[in-house]
């Protein structure tokens, strides 16, 4: 894996873990990094807790930027009663 792509990788998991840490302690967390054609999938899913979360920092935005900045897309929301963060990232 390109070091570039390691470190988007590294940081955008990093941030989903801490973001789950922070609106969810002690749900289940589940990580998920795959190969599919030309790119890299990493997807980061964990239970929503059962209040919205009360603070709105720049964690989401700024895996957005991180993602876009090798030419990938990052996706982040609910889905039922998980939180789901997916990125799709060029190698």
């Amino acid at each position: 894996m390109p070091r570039r792509l390691e470190a988007v990788v590294t940081r955008i998991v990093g941030e989903a873990l801490a973001n789950a840490t922070k609106h969810a302690p002690g749900r289940p967390v589940t990580v998920e990094l795959s190969s599919v054609a030309r790119a890299v999938r990493v997807i980061v899913r964990n239970d929503r807790a059962a209040e919205a979360p009360s603070t709105r920092g720049q964690g989401l935005a700024n895996m957005q930027i991180r993602a876009e900045s090798i030419g990938g897309h990052l996706d982040a929301g609910p889905v039922g009663q998980e939180w789901i963060v997916t990125a799709e990232l060029p190698r």
